[in-house]
């Protein structure tokens, strides 16, 4: 959906003055050399976090002689696929890469608007489905500068501009919060583990040990799915498991494929998934499966054998860095070969069962959280809305 300019702007105008992004703001294009910046001070499109995640620092610089000089208070937007939705208020000066739109207030209007508030106006949602519906190239889609600085921006009073960006403020810090409980809870899960079972390795408790291969079945995926009539059972994919941090459990899927063709492939409840080939392999994208599933053939399914729980299993995988047990030089992969020898633990039945207890009760607590977490995302939301829509 183009957004209609003259007819938002008629609307606007009837509450508070609105200008063209390109009235107030600028593109600088002023250089800094490369060898001017320190690690970190480079901002690659590769450093912006997805859903407006901020920045992670770059640790090594890129072969280039200059980038674009950016100062604080400037907004830096991705400008390849923005559905991505990566901007940053910058906070230190730097140099960005060619990738990155660096967005600046005019100085006539420096002290018309606020950076802060001008971050917010372009962190809506409103902003990113306007620069993604405005995009050029369909493998790889690029915001259109020229259409951005025409995205009209409400322009309140200074002090009007602040009482936004605080009343924001305290919505994304609650969220922020809550996001932070949701990883101490993880953190508490893994530390009861060890508090229960010792480390796997040393095995301080003493207990019987064998082998993954010993106890568990190893499953790979199957790519024939990919031919079988639509149906119910879930068709889980690696970009499946792109769930939300702080997730454990794989309950559906983009995909359902029909469960008698499939039948040999499911992977039955309580089985723990992971990526198996490619750069996924690193991600910590290892889920617990609460329904039944198939999946493609870059996924491994470990499906634990009565001595073992679910939740003991998932969580000693949760414990395995697959970095340093992949093989493949072009391509990291891991097989049953590198898997199936790993040592396991076979703690007593019940003091497994008591372990899956606890972290059932922790998981009930960051469900809670998690709703709260989206009834206060609803306001957000909506009072960016109310300010910006």
């Amino acid at each position: 959906m183009k957004q209609n300019i003259d007819e938002r702007r008629e609307t606007k105008d009837e509450r508070t003055p609105v200008k063209m992004l390109g009235e107030v703001c600028y593109y600088p294009n002023q250089r800094i050399a490369i060898d001017d910046l320190a690690v970190g001070e480079y901002v690659g499109v590769e450093h912006l976090v997805k859903n407006k995640g901020g920045l992670e620092r770059s640790t090594q610089m890129p072969d280039a002689e200059n980038a674009i000089e950016f100062c604080v208070g400037d907004v830096l937007i991705g400008n390849i696929r923005p559905y991505l939705r990566k901007i940053w208020l910058a906070d230190f000066r730097g140099g960005a890469s060619g990738d990155v739109v660096v967005i600046r207030v005019k100085k006539e209007f420096e002290n018309k608007i606020d950076p802060a508030y001008l971050y917010k106006v372009l962190s809506s949602e409103l902003f990113f489905e306007y620069d993604n519906n405005n995009t050029k190239g369909a493998k790889m889609p690029r915001g259109d500068r020229k259409a951005i600085a025409k995205y009209l921006v409400p322009v309140p009073p200074l002090a009007e501009q602040q009482r936004i960006v605080a009343e924001l403020d305290l919505l994304t810090g609650i969220i922020d919060k809550q996001n932070a409980q949701l990883k101490e809870l993880d953190t508490l899960a893994q530390s009861i583990f060890y508090d229960m079972f010792g480390d796997p390795i040393e095995n301080p408790y003493g207990f019987v040990v064998k082998t993954v291969g010993e106890t568990c079945v190893l499953k790979s995926g199957d790519s024939s799915a990919n031919k079988s009539p639509e149906g119910s059972l879930p068709y889980v994919k690696v970009g499946d498991m792109n769930l939300p941090e702080n997730t454990m459990m794989i309950t559906t899927s983009s995909t359902f494929v029909d469960r008698e063709y499939n039948k040999k492939a499911i992977f039955p409840i309580g089985t723990t998934i992971f990526p198996k080939r490619g750069g996924a392999i690193f991600t910590n994208k290892k889920r617990l499966t609460a329904v039944e599933i198939c999946c493609d053939l870059n996924i491994m399914g470990v499906i634990p054998s009565s001595t073992l729980t679910p939740m003991f299993v998932f969580h000693f995988f949760q414990g395995i860095d697959f970095g340093k047990i992949c093989n493949g030089a072009a391509i990291p992969q891991l097989n049953n070969c590198d898997i199936g020898p790993l040592k396991i633990l076979e703690p007593p039945l019940a003091l497994q069962q008591s372990f899956a207890d606890k972290i059932q009760s922790i998981e009930k607590q960051k469900s809670a959280i998690k709703a709260s977490i989206a009834d206060t995302q609803k306001l957000l939301d909506y009072t960016m809305d109310k300010y910006f829509g």
